[in-house]
Parts: structure tokens; sequence; C-alpha cells
């Protein structure tokens, strides 16, 4: 079996009378498997965790932008994640493409986490 089959058998359970929430919910959930997943390949690569500094670096520069993505048109979330490919350079491009693939997986995570708080909170008048 592998990861992704685990993480589809796993979403399958999810599954809520209040369709909206149950979307949002998938969604986080799935893209966070898919951050983890790219974590996984880059240990493979890097079974002497070297790689630390890299991934710290892409969660400090995403995180603070995933709360306003939902403001960005196609083109400028396009244009961001180009941005975000430019700065993460390894000299080993198999290393630089998962850590760019962990990038572009961590930002959608981050909003589909966004998404499911204010799902949640419209639900329960939290916020």
């Amino acid at each position: 079996m592998t990861l992704e089959n685990v993480y589809d058998s796993i979403a399958e359970q999810i599954d809520f009378e209040n369709d909206p929430l149950e979307a949002v919910v998938k969604k986080a959930f799935m893209l966070g498997g898919k951050s983890q997943a790219a974590l996984l390949k880059l240990q493979q690569k890097d079974p002497e965790s070297t790689l630390g500094d890299y991934t710290d670096g892409i969660v400090k520069v995403v995180k603070p932008i995933g709360q306003f993505v939902d403001d960005l048109d196609e083109d400028q979330l396009a244009s961001y994640k180009a941005g975000l490919k430019a700065i993460i350079t390894h000299p080993d491009a198999e290393v630089e493409a998962v850590l760019e693939e962990f990038g572009d997986y961590y930002l959608d995570t981050v909003v589909a986490v966004d998404d499911m708080k204010e799902e949640i909170n419209s639900l329960t008048g939290g916020g």
C-alpha cells in the first residue's frame, strides 16, 4: 500500500453531514499528508538530516503569507509560488525539486487549515 493509498483510505472515513465542513477538513487532511510525504522524500534523500534549515526557512517564509492567499488572484498566487521556487536552491537538483514540492504543499496546507478554521468558527460562533 502506498502512502497516497493510506491517505485516501483515511479520507474516506471523513464523512460529515455538513458537506462544506467535510470538504475543508478533507482538503486540509490531504494537503497535510502531501506536505508530510514531501518531507519523507527529503528524509530518504538526506538520511543525516542536514536539510532542516531549508525546511525551517520554507515554513518561516510560507506560513505568514498563508492567511492572505485567499486575497490573491490566480496570477498573483502563481507569481508568489514562482518567487518561492526561485529562492529555494540546492546543489542537488532532485533535493531542490522536493524542497520546492514541500513549499507548494506547505503553502496549500496553511491555506486549507485557515479555511477549515473559518468554517468551524462559522458553525460554532467562534473566531
